[in-house]
């Protein structure tokens, strides 16, 4: 077995002990010795297999069961987890956090993100979606073109806006992404809105929705880049 053969290597790393236990287990499920809904050893078996303590077992299983890999049932035991979950996401989002300050970094993220994401709706929009959509770009129109604009309510009426497209991609890992690249950015994205209100460019940032909801409409893959590309033009700006 791949996984008492992993043990066996385990005293010549210099990785902590519930490290090195958390690797081997991660890689138990990559080579599917432990499937998607598969029972693992129980701690006094994977403490006997592993050779070390309990208690080391017992927090490296708190640790898989917080990244959303593991689940623990009571008087049933501990599981691999058969669905992705959002928690999944959050070793990489903290990693992401704690880099924060490579703002040039976020928002290439968030483009790649959004230019994928719209290149898959493309492909899947169907006339019913489009008539949701084109009901979340008038909630932003309205905000947009208030008499005195908020930029924490366009904020949120944009982040409704792309998260209707986010969903049209039916892919949850894409959609998780998307919606924590939209937690960490929200300080920069409102900080670009005050300076767009503040130019009086709020019915130019109207009409560049509005490009994407005519791309998506006439399902035109090679206008996606450039129509990404005009969204961020402010914000590359003001983070500059």
């Amino acid at each position: 077995m791949i996984f008492r053969k992993n043990a066996e290597g385990m005293q010549t790393s210099s990785k902590s002990v519930v490290d090195r236990l958390v690797d081997n287990i991660i890689e138990a499920i990559i080579t599917k010795e432990f499937k998607p809904g598969d029972k693992i050893p129980t701690e006094s078996e994977l403490s006997e297999m592993m050779g070390m303590s309990r208690n080391s077992v017992r927090e490296a299983v708190k640790i898989l069961a917080a990244y959303g890999i593991l689940e623990v049932r009571r008087a049933e035991g501990t599981f691999v987890v058969s669905n992705y979950n959002d928690k999944m996401l959050n070793p990489m989002v903290y990693g992401i956090i704690l880099s924060s300050r490579d703002q040039a970094g976020l928002i290439e993220t968030r483009r790649i993100v959004d230019t994928g994401v719209l290149s898959t709706a493309i492909e899947k929009v169907t006339d019913r979606e489009m008539k949701e959509l084109e009901g979340s770009l008038h909630n932003l129109k309205s905000e947009l073109l208030r008499e005195r604009p908020s930029a924490e309510r366009i904020f949120d009426a944009d982040v409704a806006f792309h998260q209707s497209i986010m969903k049209l991609t039916q892919n949850d890992i894409l959609n998780g992404i998307g919606i924590f690249v939209d937690r960490i950015t929200k300080l920069s994205r409102i900080k670009t809105t005050e300076n767009i209100i503040a130019m009086h460019r709020l019915e130019e940032l109207y009409e560049m929705h509005k490009e994407i909801i005519t791309v998506l409409r006439q399902k035109d893959l090679s206008k996606v880049s450039s129509v990404i590309a005009d969204h961020y033009k402010y914000w590359i700006r003001v983070e500059k």
